[in-house]
């Protein structure tokens, strides 16, 4: 033992849990469906999934209603877990809202092209 008084300083990291992300009917690469979190800290990147026909609304601890889980929330289950993705029905776009305007014209790599159908699209996504 020494002669003298020494301190000792504790160091740890929280514990690291699986997070398993159902897309909810939706599709994902097979590499985003897991991801390792670690307790206390923040969820990070999370996968985006993509449904035909819908927009995605964000991952939830439910499979409907449950809380939003964003790259910023700080991970508080204390366990492995789920998130699910839910999703919004995307709008119809009002076809008074489209218009062909035979004045526009366009060069694209240096050569001129034909007038086209302008979009406009001015729907806005809501929950």
């Amino acid at each position: 033992m020494p002669n003298e008084d020494i301190t000792l300083f504790a160091k740890w990291s929280g514990k690291e849990y699986t997070v398993t992300f159902d897309a909810n009917e939706g599709t994902m690469p097979e590499s985003d469906k897991t991801k390792t979190v670690i307790y206390s800290q923040s969820y990070g990147t999370l996968p985006t999934p993509t449904k035909v026909g819908a927009y995605f609304k964000g991952w939830f601890t439910e499979r409907t209603g449950g809380r939003q889980i964003t790259s910023d929330t700080i991970v508080t289950i204390p366990g492995n877990h789920t998130l699910y993705a839910q999703w919004g029905g995307k709008p119809q776009i009002d076809e008074n809202l489209i218009r062909f305007d035979q004045t526009l014209e366009f060069d694209y790599n240096g050569q001129h092209q034909p007038a086209v159908y302008e979009a406009i699209y001015q729907a806005v996504y809501s929950d």
